[in-house]
Order: structure tokens, then sequence, then C-alpha cells
């Protein structure tokens, strides 16, 4: 079955400009791709290598995904297609130096094609250096910065690529593309709503204990109220090494459709599976509680971001934590 650029779901606007570009032969040197899908974005930049190195291009020059580079791509052994970084991880030096010795190695390609994974990660040093990589490449090559939002790239790289902006889509229409890629109905919809490709979700389930945090996010929800005291306990294990990155948009996602279940909105839960467990929280939780907690896990969420002390934080929301009546 063929792949290619306009398969990819929710992303044809981009495959069609991609394309069009591909087929004038006006690829740009340096592609911002943003958006909320990092797995839809790392997926097009690797249909675009295929595209661009394809031995059997279809009518309308999308990849053919059966030839040899195309399936060379695929399984990253194709030597002028490569991705550096990963979401989340701190982009370095030593990163930039790795890109750098990818473009100075001979190959039988005309045009090389990179993928800076995470790039709205990059430190002031890695960004320098990336920009006169990008300014004065040793080879001919196309970049792909793929990030979040084009504002948090350094505004001297962001000046320096097209920016191609991944239509958001709908967390049913995503929920839906979880499924197909195999993720549980019962967490697809949980995903959506945390915004997480296939990949990101396989991981989070695989490695990061996605299916033991939910009861904990349920047990907290049961006892902070009451018994604050073992509620610290349930959140720091909920917290804890591995989890951190999504733990606390699990805990405002609990949140909000408890706010959703007292407001009558039960078609927009995410977590739709555990709803006896919602309709039973939400009689007991005062909204008063429940904004004091959103608003104090969005502002843990920002200290988190800028490398702030967010565990100590947590204790001083606990204690400053509105007791039922």
């Amino acid at each position: 079955m063929t792949m290619g650029m306009m398969a990819i779901p929710g992303a044809e606007p981009v495959a069609r400009l991609l394309l069009g570009q591909l087929n004038r032969g006006r690829l740009s040197h340096a592609y911002a791709f943003t958006g909320p899908r990092p797995d839809a974005q790392l997926a097009m930049a690797r249909q675009l290598a295929k595209a661009l190195h394809c031995a059997a291009p279809d009518p309308r020059g999308d990849s053919c995904d059966r030839c040899v580079p195309c399936r060379r791509i695929e399984h990253g052994n194709f030597p002028a297609f490569q991705v550096f970084g990963a979401p989340g991880e701190s982009i370095k030096i030593e990163h930039i130096r790795s890109i750098q010795q990818f473009l100075a190695v001979t190959s039988e390609a005309k045009t090389k094609v990179y993928v800076l994974n995470g790039a709205d990660q990059l430190t002031v040093q890695a960004a320098n250096s990336l920009l006169k990589i990008i300014e004065e490449p040793p080879a001919p090559a196309v970049a792909i910065l793929i990030a979040r939002h084009r504002k948090q790239l350094l505004p001297t790289i962001a000046s320096r690529c097209q920016e191609v902006a991944f239509p958001v889509a709908s967390p049913q229409q995503w929920s839906e593309e979880l499924k197909a890629a195999g993720i549980p109905a019962m967490y697809a919809p949980i995903f959506a709503h945390l915004e997480m490709g296939p990949q990101r979700a396989s991981a989070c389930m695989e490695g990061e204990g996605f299916a033991e945090a939910i009861p904990l996010v349920i047990q907290w929800g049961e006892e902070v109220l009451r018994h604050p005291v073992p509620a610290m306990t349930t959140l720091q294990t909920l917290l804890q090494a591995g989890r951190e990155d999504w733990a606390i948009d699990l805990l405002m996602l609990w949140l909000r459709d408890l706010l959703l279940m007292q407001s009558g909105q039960e078609e927009l839960l995410a977590f739709s599976a555990y709803r006896p467990q919602l309709e039973q929280q939400a009689k007991r939780w005062p909204q008063e509680a429940l904004l004091f907690f959103l608003d104090g896990f969005f502002s843990l969420q920002r200290m988190k971001k800028n490398n702030l002390n967010w565990q100590l934080a947590v204790e001083d929301m606990m204690l400053r934590m509105p007791r039922q009546a």
C-alpha cells in the first residue's frame, strides 16, 4: 500500500503545498514544521525525503513507498536522510556537530534532507551553530525543523525558515487516528486531548507507566478534598520520574472533565471510559476547588518549563488548597 505525503491523516493541505514546490523545483532550503502533532510532522518530513529521492514517483510527484530509496529512508539507512533530536530533549551543540558531519559525508544523492526534531529546545550555542549551517550549508540540503510553535524558535532561526503550519485536528479526529494506529479505545480520547500522536502515545503506554497513572489520578481526585496527607503521597507517586512530562496535563484533563460533568457537557469528555468515577467525584468537588487546582497545575507547568523548582510548589499548593466543608 502506498503511503506518500497525501496519505498522512489531516495533513493534506501541507502535502499539496510541498508537492507543488517539489514539482516546480522550488523546495525551500529550510522549513519549520509547526503544530501540536510531532508524529505527523516527522512522518511528513520522511515522506518529503522519499518523494525527493523516489525512483518511481506517482503522477502527483508523491513517493511510491516501494522503490529502494523509499524503503531505505523508511528503515533509516539512506545516507541522504537523517533525523536528529527528539521532542522534549534539549538540542545541544553536539547535535549540530552531528548535522555538520552528516552534510560533510559524500552521498550519491544530490540533495540531503535532515530533520531536527524538537527544534524549539535549541540551546543558544546550538542555535548559533545551526544558523551558520542553514545560511551556508556545506552541501545541497533541505533542513526541516519540527517545533510546536514558530514563536518558540529563536527569531534568527525562524526568519530563515519557511513555516509550514500543520492543521490542528479535532479531538474526535485525533482519537480515530490513534485507534487506527492501535491505541486502545479507552485511552485514545485521552491521548488526543493531550495532543500526542501514535508514536508518543505508544511510548507512554510501553515505558512511562500511563496505564498505572490513570488510577493514581482518580485516587488523588478521591483523596484530595478529605485526606490531603495521603493525597500528597499519591500526587508525588504520580509525578515521579518518567511521567513528569505529561502527568500534570493528565491531572488538568481530569479536573476539566469534572467541570464538564458538572455543566452537563458529557459529550466532550476525554475520560469517557471512566464516566462512573467522574460522576461520583463531580458531585463532591466544589467548583472553587476545581478552579484552584487548575490554576495551580497551570502554574506548575510554567515553572517546569522555566526549569524552576516546581516540586516545592506542589507542596505549597497542597497546603493552600481550599478545604471541603
